[in-house]
């Protein structure tokens, strides 16, 4: 009501002295083009701009003015002078959006010069000011000229002005109630959209809660693993070569025995040593990922399949080979165990200790069965042992016996075996299991650093020193075990 109150005051008394009397009561258009803008001396809360006062006051700037007032889009005029020389008329500005909450309701004041036809604008607060000027035509014939009152003296105003007031006042009145609806709905939708945002809020912290809870699984999952079975392949540079198209591997990764297998102990690292094998076989010999035979956990039966029994050596891997062309690279991790008469086995994953003879796969049919096949060369590596143990579980912790039989394990002649240590000997691993340390070792060297005199390969000699300086060296100071490699070339 306050609000109220003073803006029909304000109304009342610019009322009563804005009021003119025409010869005419035509309209004229004063088009307007603005040449001008002084802005100067505003203050930063007013908000005012150059651009501001262009939206107010814009460059092609159209008036319709009769010799009572007239309007400005939405704005009513007021004339509060009209001479023989200019007309003096202004309009409130009441929307918000474009002056600061303490400017509404003041007047734009305008002065048109009849002669030079410029228009002057003018905008007054405080010690701010805005002076605005352009040229104008006057749209219409001569007897739209407007002519001032004779009858405003001593402050008198006609009774033709008082419909107007009354009008005026109704219509701030309708204004007033719509503003005040307005203001109703609007905090009614704004209470709606904050109830609405508290929602998704809430519905956006149990996404993350779940998401959270999700991640944390999937840790706790990540170190079981981790620390069973670690995926992981050692990360080495090997040096490239160009792809050899013709060449075949085996990969065997035995690491999951309690699965299947009765009373044998996992080889947790198998399957990290498994993948750092593949790596260097693929981009240091230049074999394609197609030609290479990866078993995880391989079975009796699979081992069968791969590499035939004692009465065929024409499983899958005699399929692969391109008979004098292909050359063949085999890698074992997992179990090898000793067998009454002192043979050797590979042990697959579905074995059980006490049988180890029955449902183990001999050593001697593996090579024998290589060495009938066509391939130009042949080379096995294995991490495994063959020393034996209890038949409850022949492996010590963190170590799985090497030992190559020789006496009792014939190599044929094309068959090159490098094994991770010789007889009585344990295969050590690193401390947390992520690797062994023979083919963490191995595939350093291979990678150059065994290369001790820069030829550009690895000898069997370079191999030896290199693994003596590593391998034997951390398998001595974590365990306090004797572990060397052992290279055979068949004959």
């Amino acid at each position: 009501m306050k609000y109220f109150l003073r803006l029909l005051t304000i109304l009342l008394s610019f009322t009563a002295v804005f009021i003119s009397n025409a010869k005419s009561s035509e309209k004229i258009i004063l088009n307007c083009q603005m040449t001008k803008y002084d802005v100067a001396n505003l203050s930063d809360y007013t908000h005012y701009g150059i651009e501001t006062v262009k939206s107010i006051i814009p460059i092609n700037y159209i008036l319709n003015i009769t010799p009572q007032g007239g309007y400005y889009n939405k704005y009513e005029i007021e004339v509060t002078k009209n001479n023989s020389e200019k007309i003096n008329f202004h309009y409130f500005t009441k929307d918000k959006s474009y002056l600061h909450t303490y400017l509404s309701f003041r007047p734009w004041k305008h002065t048109y010069f009849k002669k030079s036809k410029k228009l002057n604008v003018s905008f007054f607060m405080y010690d701010e000011a805005i002076d605005i000027w352009g040229n104008c035509v006057v749209e219409g014939s001569n007897k739209y000229t407007l002519v001032a009152s004779q009858n405003l003296k001593n402050n008198k105003t006609k009774s033709t002005v008082e419909p107007k007031q009354n009008k005026s006042i109704e219509k701030i009145k309708r204004q007033a109630l719509s503003k005040r609806k307005k203001k109703q709905k609007r905090k009614k939708r704004d209470g709606a959209v904050n109830k609405l945002k508290e929602t998704q809020k809430l519905i956006e912290l149990e996404k993350k809660l779940a998401a959270l809870k999700k991640q944390q699984n999937e840790i706790l999952l990540s170190k079981k693993s981790k620390s069973e079975f670690p995926l992981k392949p050692i990360s080495i540079n090997f040096p490239s070569t160009s792809v050899k198209r013709d060449d075949i591997a085996v990969i065997i990764g035995n690491a999951n025995y309690k699965k299947m297998g009765k009373d044998i102990p996992n080889v947790n690292p198998a399957y990290a040593d498994a993948e750092g094998i593949k790596q260097y076989f693929m981009k240091a010999k230049g074999i394609k990922e197609g030609n290479i035979i990866y078993l995880k956990d391989a079975t009796g039966a699979q081992l069968l399949g791969v590499f035939g029994n004692d009465k065929s050596y024409k499983g899958k891997l005699f399929n692969y080979i391109k008979p004098n062309k292909s050359n063949v690279y085999i890698y074992y991790a997992g179990h090898g165990a000793p067998g009454k008469e002192g043979d050797a086995y590979l042990v697959p994953t579905d074995t059980d200790s006490q049988t180890i003879e029955f449902t183990g796969y001999p050593l001697s049919t593996l090579y024998s069965n290589l060495g009938k096949l066509p391939s130009k060369s042949m080379t096995v590596i294995l991490e495994a042992c063959f020393s034996g143990g209890s038949q409850s579980g022949s492996l010590i912790s963190r170590a799985s016996p090497i030992v190559i039989q020789t006496k009792k394990t014939f190599i044929p002649n094309n068959i090159k075996v490098i094994a991770a240590g010789s007889e009585r000997q344990m295969a050590s691993w690193e401390e947390d299991s992520s690797h062994s340390l023979f083919t963490k070792y191995f595939l350093k060297a291979m990678s150059g650093e065994g290369d001790s005199n820069k030829d550009g390969k690895v000898s069997d000699n370079e191999l030896k020193e290199y693994l003596s300086d590593t391998m034997t060296y951390y398998a001595r100071r974590y365990y306090g075990r004797d572990q060397k490699v052992q290279i055979y070339n068949g004959g």
